[in-house]
């Protein structure tokens, strides 16, 4: 079985405030003389499902360039973090981690529906310094969660994300868990080949591991 852990990329796709909106317009139509129709898009590389890279928050940092497609293409463990808006260490209690992994968090954003509510909420799960730190004791590959932010809000140092991109643990945001029960699945989250990109939109989908 395949989960579409996805969230929809249309003018309503949730976002980060003052983040560059997703607009897309038909620049040639078949309805006005033209031989196809054909359109255009305007929008952050961080609208929707997409993964970050060191470059995000590390000047210097790897792009997406740097980085073979295994990365891309990986065990995953979703884990059914604890009801609440903050996520400790204890999120991981009982999870079945590996190095490698790429672990996602599903959190009150799936339960609640604010993961493709389209809204921004100022309040929101999201992950700890503790827990980053964790993650990178546990040697793993990339963190998930069920927002379009990582880090918790009005936190202007970004603590969370510059832990994890300076441990090259890539960070995939803006994933829906709604669906999907705790476990091991392969996760594939391929990016575009966007050249010195720091980030970029991915189409995520589980699958159970062979």
């Amino acid at each position: 079985m395949i989960h579409d852990i996805s969230v929809r990329l249309d003018d309503q796709a949730m976002a980060m405030p003052n983040d560059v909106a997703f607009q897309r317009r038909f620049f040639k139509t078949i309805a006005a003389g033209a031989s196809c129709n054909q359109s255009m898009l305007t929008m952050s590389i961080h609208r929707g499902t997409h993964v970050d890279t060191p470059l995000h928050f590390i000047e210097g940092g790897k792009a997406l360039k740097d980085y073979p497609l295994e990365r891309f293409v990986l065990p995953a463990v979703v884990v059914e973090a604890p009801r609440g808006l903050t996520l400790g260490p204890e999120a991981l209690e009982g999870a079945d981690v590996r190095p490698g992994d790429a672990v996602l968090f599903k959190t009150d954003n799936s339960r609640a529906g604010w993961s493709t509510s389209g809204v921004f909420r100022t309040e929101y799960a999201a992950v700890t310094l503790k827990l980053a730190m964790r993650l990178i004791e546990l040697g793993a590959s990339m963190a998930g969660l069920d927002y379009p932010t990582i880090e918790i809000r009005g936190d202007r140092t970004y603590p969370v994300h510059k832990a994890l991109l300076g441990s090259d643990i890539l960070i995939l945001e803006g994933i829906n868990l709604v669906d999907v029960i705790s476990g091991r699945y392969t996760l594939s989250c391929l990016p575009l080949p966007l050249v010195n990109a720091e980030a970029s939109p991915v189409r995520a989908v589980l699958s159970s591991p062979a």
